[in-house]
């Protein structure tokens, strides 16, 4: 992924972010931010109507999944929730969730059922 992608999308605060990241660490950074992002768009129904670089996720590997803000024209719906997902090893997903007191559960199948939940 070029960097100039990011500089097309991202809000001035993410692209600021992912400057002070290099390499494994930038890569996870961007793709923390575009799922982030794609996430909200997804739960607001608006597609990319709604300018990607017209609100900030948080997007720091390791930090806590979050909506940092927006700016006018962006009118969210929800002061959304995010979630980290990682449905296999190395790739990375997000969930935004509407409800600050939300349960999630994940469930992988194969041999074993196993599930996990993690309040919110």
């Amino acid at each position: 992924i070029e960097p100039e992608i990011a500089k097309s999308f991202f809000s001035a605060i993410e692209i600021s972010a992912l400057a002070q990241l290099e390499g494994d660490s930038w890569l996870q950074g961007f793709y923390h931010c575009w799922t982030r992002k794609e996430a909200i768009l997804k739960a607001e129904g608006v597609g990319l109507n709604l300018p990607l670089a017209d609100f900030d996720v948080s997007l720091t590997p390791g930090g806590p999944p979050e909506l940092l803000g927006s700016r006018p024209p962006a009118k969210l719906r929800h002061p959304w929730k995010l979630h980290d997902l990682s449905p296999a090893a190395g790739t990375i997903g997000a969930l935004a969730m509407s409800r600050s007191q939300a349960a999630v559960a994940c469930y992988r199948l194969g041999e074993n059922v196993q599930g996990t939940q993690k309040n919110l």
